[in-house]
């Protein structure tokens, strides 16, 4: 039997990305394909071969091939088992069964921001965190969490991200077609805030000026304006006409969920964005903030938005979720409770007596307590404790140990007050009845911080 009439009969099945060169030259062959080389090379070398007969296999001669009893093989390779990535191939069969069905019903609330024209972000293809694909340095400028370019029939392109493909051997060589252009303009944004407990009531809407609109340009020309919620929402907050949304400081403000066309995803209560936010009041704690968790807020809070090429400005569309006690009041205005007031008599609650007694800001920085007898005096009766520690004579083994055992049941009353880096004493401590019956002026001491050394002294022991 010759050569080639052995080539002509042999059989070709598994996986073809696992096959070495020689094999994939001899598939060509069997294939009757002409194999060059690209970029300028004269030797074609794995990926020439690989791409030559995944479009004949694959696409080109598919229906012909599958029941030749020699390329066989090749399909049932294809067939995904448990645990195995998914090739594109497969990716193409879920595209056109997710075609088939029926178009989802739209109601409520995002109908009508639908029927306003504001944008609802289409379904993004969204890794794990944990990924290492969503791996980046400190200082590095992640991508908007959204995957589709509008083109410009109006139709929308699905573009994966590099990512999306790691994978994927099918889709190398294929990435450099979603290679993206950006540019950060400078644009007016008329902001909709859609009251979504009742989308019959009055949209609230603000014309924001300078917003920093990020402009993704793909290679094929397909364009994606976006902005970031954190830096629009304050500035529309703090418009007059947004007054009972911003008095409302427990409500919530959503954006277009990213699964499903009727869903919501909270990005924060309108406290959030009023509000001054909290410094850090340790500098290596904010900067050990977890990349990913930063990679999360990006992803939340990046829109995209529609252009109004007639009126030269862009437009999107946010949901607010009223308190349960504001939803039912014209406006969303939330019910005030009435201040505590304090008869004297018992029934008061201590913590409503501290708090009124001395009132310590939450966000002020605690102080160091002070080595003074006064100071010792109030760790003890904070404690419980009103006298001093007697110790015995340090003279042996036997004495350091007894001492130890004296000492360390009065440290470990201290426990409930311990900080990473040392004590505290909280600004809303309630005090108890010895503080209360022998130190007047306890409260003076609240929002302080403290050291073992503060205890041993507490103690007496120097």
């Amino acid at each position: 039997m010759s050569t080639s009439t052995s080539a002509a009969a042999q059989k070709f099945e598994g996986d073809i990305n696992k096959y070495k060169v020689d094999k994939l030259k001899q598939l060509s062959a069997a294939l009757g394909l002409t194999v060059t080389g690209s970029n300028g090379k004269k030797t074609p070398v794995k990926d020439d071969f690989l791409g030559a007969i995944k479009e004949r296999v694959f696409k080109s001669s598919k229906n012909v091939l599958e029941a030749d009893p020699r390329f066989a093989g090749l399909y049932e390779g294809k067939k995904r088992q448990p645990g195995r990535s998914k090739t594109s191939a497969d990716k193409a069969a879920e595209d056109i069964l997710e075609q088939s069905k029926p178009a989802p019903v739209i109601s409520g609330a995002l109908a009508k921001l639908q029927k306003m024209g504001v944008t609802a972000d289409p379904k993004g293809q969204i890794r794990p965190l944990n990924s290492a694909a969503s791996k980046k340095p400190a200082g590095a400028s992640f991508s908007s969490p959204l995957t589709s370019d509008v083109e410009e029939d109006g139709k929308e392109e699905v573009v994966p991200s590099a990512s999306d493909h790691e994978d994927d051997p099918d889709s190398q060589g294929e990435q450099e077609t979603t290679a993206k252009h950006t540019e950060v303009i400078k644009r007016i944004v008329l902001l909709k805030v859609i009251n979504a407990a009742d989308p019959n009531a009055a949209v609230n809407e603000t014309f924001v000026h300078g917003v920093n609109i990020t402009k993704t340009t793909t290679t094929s020309g397909a364009i994606r304006h976006e902005l970031d919620l954190r830096e629009v929402v304050p500035i529309a907050l703090a418009n007059p006409n947004m007054s009972p949304v911003k008095n409302d400081r427990s409500g919530k403000i959503s954006r277009p969920g990213f699964s499903e066309p009727n869903s919501k995803m909270v990005i924060g209560k309108i406290r959030d964005f009023v509000d001054d936010p909290q410094q850090e009041s340790n500098a290596e704690e904010s900067n050990e903030v977890d990349e990913e968790y930063r990679r999360t807020a990006t992803r939340m809070n990046t829109l995209t938005v529609n252009e109004d090429e007639q009126n030269g400005f862009f437009s999107c569309g946010v949901f607010y979720e009223p308190t349960s006690n504001s939803s039912s009041r014209p406006g969303g205005s939330q019910v005030v409770p009435p201040p505590t007031s304090l008869t004297g008599a018992g029934s008061d609650r201590p913590k409503d007596i501290a708090n009124n007694r001395h009132a310590v800001s939450a966000q002020s920085k605690p102080t160091p307590g002070p080595h003074t007898a006064q100071y010792h005096l109030f760790l003890r009766l904070l404690v419980r404790h009103e006298k001093t520690l007697t110790l015995v004579k340090n003279n042996t083994g036997a004495d350091a140990l007894a001492n130890y055992r004296i000492f360390d049941p009065f440290l470990q009353l201290f426990a409930e007050f311990g900080t990473k880096s040392g004590y505290l004493v909280p600004h809303d401590y309630a005090g108890n009845d010895l503080l209360e019956s022998n130190l007047p002026n306890w409260q003076d001491h609240l929002n302080t911080t403290f050291t073992q050394e503060h205890i041993i002294l507490a103690a007496g022991l120097k």
